[in-house]
């Protein structure tokens, strides 16, 4: 689970995307160092960072009627799927064949 969540951290918030991908690369590396994944596991981390964003875009919108989440609105929900999750769904070519 570390790995995938540090994989998306480092996907929201490096805006270089060869940047992102040394870093990414280099945290895998040493997470391997350790634990080693097969190549079915690596294979299913894209998708598991998809439903790990809607997991979460899902506990935003459980707690905005308790004021917590004052800033969840059409524009953030819009930025929210169109930068985050779009570009990481066509960064990893999850859907497509080939």
């Amino acid at each position: 689970m570390i790995l995938l969540i540090t994989s998306l951290q480092l996907h929201s918030t490096e805006k270089d995307e060869n940047e992102c991908n040394l870093k990414v690369g280099a945290f895998l590396k040493g997470y391997e160092s350790v634990n080693k994944l097969s190549n079915e596991e690596k294979g299913l981390l894209p998708m598991l960072g998809i439903s790990l964003y809607f997991f979460y875009l899902g506990i935003q919108c459980q707690r905005f009627d308790n004021w917590s989440n004052t800033f969840l609105n059409e524009n953030y929900l819009k930025r929210f799927i169109n930068l985050l999750v779009k570009k990481y769904f066509e960064k990893n070519k999850i859907g497509y064949s080939g």
